[in-house]
């Protein structure tokens, strides 16, 4: 099952919603209310048994920002349990975010349309 709720507390998630971190509202800045090529973007969603930061249900893409910089084995671990579900996942450092958002947005545009299922 892709959505279950019975791992993740929903008051965790609703506190998550109301504090982003600044390098997250940048990025949501540019996809929020379809912005970007018209696709849906929710923020904070939950796939499975995890919370991801941003995710496209047309073009199954999944988006993390990452203020730490690092991928641990539990990010790994996260990532390729979100791939067996056949999402696609970009991870990008906070610092990327900060250091050049339109580079960042242009290639998650990229994978959009990489991954988009077809129309018909």
């Amino acid at each position: 099952m892709l959505y279950n709720r019975t791992h993740i507390s929903i008051n965790g998630l609703h506190n998550r919603r109301r504090v982003l971190p600044p390098a997250e509202i940048l990025l949501w800045e540019r996809l929020r209310d379809d912005r970007l090529d018209h696709l849906h973007f929710a923020r904070q969603r939950i796939l499975g048994d995890h919370i991801v930061d941003f995710y496209c249900s047309t073009a199954r893409v999944v988006i993390e920002v990452d203020a730490r910089g690092v991928t641990t084995e539990r990010d790994r671990e996260r990532i390729k349990d979100l791939q067996s579900k056949g999402m696609c996942v970009l991870r990008f450092a906070a610092s990327s975010v900060y250091d050049d958002v339109e580079a960042v947005v242009n290639l998650i545009q990229g994978a959009c349309k990489a991954t988009e299922a077809p129309v018909g």
